[in-house]
């Protein structure tokens, strides 16, 4: 008979071990987008209608955008003088879209 000799048996004996650091799942707080720019900027509006007239007879018409006071006044055979005093225009030059005027009759 031939003797073999055994190997070491294998050590099974348990060694604590150490866990790794668990995963930081603290919440943080995230900085926020800007938001957006709602300023609001001022528009020019038409100014309240002057309602202190020289006559108050005259035939209504409605400022369309690009109209100006002289081509009113010149299809209506009047002056651009008589169209702004009849309804108190301080400034001919600067009329606006969507107010109603008044064409003085002759």
């Amino acid at each position: 008979m031939v003797e073999t000799e055994d190997a070491p048996a294998e050590d099974t004996t348990m060694t604590e071990t150490e866990d790794a650091p668990a995963e930081d799942t603290t919440m943080t707080e995230t900085e926020e987008a800007p938001a957006e720019d709602t300023t609001m900027v001022e528009t020019e509006e038409a100014p309240a209608e002057d309602t202190t007239m020289v006559e108050t007879e005259g035939t209504p018409y409605k400022v369309a955008s690009g109209d100006t006071l002289s081509q009113i006044a010149l299809d209506n055979n009047l002056t651009v003088k008589e169209v702004a005093d009849f309804n108190n225009i301080s400034n001919p030059d600067l009329i606006y879209a969507d107010t109603e005027i008044k064409i003085p009759t002759k």
